[in-house]
């Protein structure tokens, strides 16, 4: 059935998970979404604001306490998750090596 396949599925998905990261710490993957919950439900009944406003001060409040949280508590893995971001904003030369971009527009060339 569904169920047992998706159970099935869970489980693995976490030895696989677990073998290549190590043992899961539940206060390092939950300690930082709850503060920044907590924010986020304190800017929203703080602020009197009607239902989109309020909502979207406190998804600003969310992300901001999340951050600054990681950053302060957990400055080893804010570093890695900027840094893998900051790779996937620019494409490595192998990624583009011996590709060259076609002109859009008529006339325009590129160097070689």
């Amino acid at each position: 059935t569904a169920t047992s396949s998706g159970i099935l599925l869970a489980v693995l998905s976490v030895r696989q998970v677990t073998s290549v990261v190590g043992a899961t710490r539940p206060v390092r993957a939950f300690a930082g979404p709850l503060v920044a919950g907590g924010a986020m439900a304190a800017v929203i009944l703080l602020s009197g604001a009607s239902l989109v406003p309020a909502a979207a001060l406190g998804g600003v409040a969310y992300l901001v306490a999340l951050l600054a949280f990681e950053r302060v508590v957990f400055r080893g893995d804010f570093n890695l998750v900027v840094g893998v971001l900051r790779r996937r904003e620019r494409p490595s030369p192998q990624a583009t090596a011996g590709l060259r971009p076609e002109p859009e527009q008529p006339g325009v060339e590129f160097e070689a």
